[in-house]
């Protein structure tokens, strides 16, 4: 044992007179541009300082005070306080700088992308100088990307010789903690373009992520492809969490998940096969997720559910109807359209859109600086086919609005009775509308409208008017009609319709007037005439869902008769 000992006390100063020589024929000047030399070599950057301080004992070590990286090209990375780098004792006193450690504190690093294909370039340059990275420590970090800042970060990068690379983080990001972990089992085979496994999981703000995979490389960019597995508690929080809160109303976005084979690259996360539940709803299809310059999330989707519900959706904005069922005059919440990019492809057997039931149905969705954007491919819809788009763009405090509608052979009786639960008319309706308007509510929307549109309703409409005047032109107290055709032009909410024309089969009205959309009302002036020979001059007017045939008293019966002031009401 006293050998052993006396070996050991030989060995440590053989060693101490080796590194004093070192030092000796070295200076501190030399060996800071040796440590600089190494981190340049290892992870192709720069670094620029305003304070410098080699320490030679009890290691030695050189720390960086006001500290600049830079890319190689000279633009700028991160700052940090300080920056510490300590060299490996056994290549030193044989003359070489293999770092252990680099220390940074208060670092602050901005990213535009996670550049996968630098990570790698990074590995490679420390394995084709035949040394392995230093362990990188982080304190008291940020993480800028975009108008998204992580603070708070404490973070280690390890990577034991014959071991996996591995990385711990824990943060802050928007007053909640956020934790990440990550582990690379062959980091010399992803360096040399072979494949390596990877493990990542995530949790923060009510999301919880779970990755497994393994790198590739198609020789140009680097690539992680594997299975992603992740849950949110609640969309409507995380968006909150993000900085995009969603309108006060609107669907709950709960119980959220997502699984699929996940593809991680610089251009983002695309998944494949994607499974995605919320608020009970189930989806598959394809999706890829990544994040703008400016740290605005991008989502792009194709998606297919058996039965869909947007009533949720639709009440979002903003109600339509005031409590005494008037337009709204709540302003429309479009802060959600300032906060992602989406770009949503969407196909469902069977849609709900409040008591309206839609056969199959395929729509488009779109989010893109600020605007909002819904296209209606085709929609089958009471044994007829709704198309259309509508979209927002907001501007300060006003929406500006674009509607286009298509509808062709629509049944309106099961339409009005499922929109209703009533319906006074029936019949193949179809119609043609392309309408704008500018406003910050709905109220102030309708007020602004104008376009123009055409509209025909056919084949067997049900009801017309009723009234014991119509008796006296020979029609029986009753006005049939079986089809309605009219034309119209609109501005500032009120449409002015240019011939609408009533047809029964003991009758035709022909009117023109306005229907005001502000206070959904008629006002229509025109002339009845019986296929008898009788004619009329008549007034339509009151309320959209009430409307009053009035039969001028001035009028001539066909037989010069007056009968005064008379009105007739919509039939049942």
């Amino acid at each position: 044992m006293r050998r052993i000992v006396l070996g050991l006390v030989a060995a440590a100063l053989a060693l101490g007179v080796a590194f004093a020589a070192l030092l000796a024929r070295g200076s501190e000047s030399g060996f800071e541009r040796a440590v600089l030399e190494r981190l340049h070599t290892g992870a192709g950057l720069r670094l620029d300082a305003r304070g410098t301080a080699v320490g030679l004992l009890p290691a030695p070590r050189l720390r960086l005070t006001d500290v600049t990286v830079r890319a190689p090209d000279g633009a700028e990375l991160a700052r940090a306080r300080s920056l510490t780098a300590t060299p490996r004792l056994a290549p030193l006193l044989f003359g070489r700088v293999e770092l252990e450690t680099v220390a940074l504190d208060g670092v602050v690093a901005t990213v535009t992308d996670a550049d996968l294909d630098a990570f790698a370039d990074a590995l490679r340059g420390w394995i084709l100088v035949g040394a392995r990275p230093p362990t990188l420590r982080v304190t008291d970090g940020e993480l800028v990307w975009g108008h998204a800042r992580i603070r708070g970060i404490d973070l280690g990068l390890a990577w034991p010789r014959g071991g996996a690379l591995g990385l711990t983080a824990a943060g802050r990001f928007r007053g909640r903690p956020v934790e990440a972990t990550a582990t690379l089992d062959d980091p010399t085979a992803v360096a040399l373009g072979r494949s390596g496994a990877v493990r990542a999981r995530f949790e923060g703000g009510g999301v919880r992520l779970a990755y497994d995979g393994h790198t590739t490389t198609d020789g140009a960019s680097a690539r992680i492809d594997g299975r992603i597995a992740a849950r949110a508690d609640s969309i409507r929080d995380v968006a909150r969490w993000f900085g995009a809160p969603l309108p006060a109303v609107g669907p709950e976005l709960s119980g959220a998940t997502l699984s699929g084979a996940a593809a991680v690259s610089r251009a983002g996360v695309a998944v494949d096969q994607a499974e995605i539940a919320v608020d009970g709803a189930n989806y598959v299809g394809a999706a890829r997720f990544a994040l703008s310059d400016a740290g605005r999330p991008q989502i792009e989707a194709t998606l297919d559910a058996r039965t869909l519900d947007v009533t949720p959706y639709l009440d979002g904005l903003a109600p339509a109807f005031g409590a005494d069922g008037s337009w709204s005059g709540v302003r429309f919440d479009v802060q959600p359209f300032q906060a992602v990019d989406l770009d949503l492809r969407l196909s469902a057997r069977s849609v709900r859109a409040g008591g309206l039931r839609l056969g199959p149905t395929a729509a488009t969705v779109t989010v893109a600086d600020g605007a909002l954007d819904v296209g209606v491919g085709e929609a089958q819809v009471y044994g007829g086919v709704v198309a259309g788009r509508a979209r927002i763009r907001p501007d300060g405090r006003a929406n500006h609005v674009w509607l286009d509608l298509q509808a062709r052979g629509v049944d309106l009786e099961d339409l009005l009775t499922a929109a209703r639960g009533e319906a006074a008319l029936s019949g193949a309706f179809s119609v043609e509308a392309s309408l704008t308007g500018s406003g910050g509510s709905m109220e102030e929307i309708v007020s602004s409208l104008s376009g123009e549109g055409a509209a025909r309703l056919q084949d067997g409409v049900m009801g017309g008017f009723r009234a014991k005047a119509l008796v006296l032109l020979g029609l029986g107290g009753r006005l049939e009609i079986r089809s309605i055709d009219g034309a119209m032009t609109m501005a500032g909410g009120v449409a002015r319709l240019r011939e609408l024309a009533l047809v029964g089969p003991a009758a035709r009205v022909d009117v023109a007037g306005e229907a005001d959309l502000r206070t959904r009302r008629f006002d229509l002036g025109g002339r009845l005439a019986a296929g008898n020979g009788a004619s009329a001059p008549v007034r339509i007017d009151g309320p959209f869902d009430d409307p009053r045939l009035r039969l001028d008293s001035r009028s001539s019966f066909g037989r010069g008769g007056d009968a005064g002031a008379t009105e007739a009401a919509v039939a049942p």
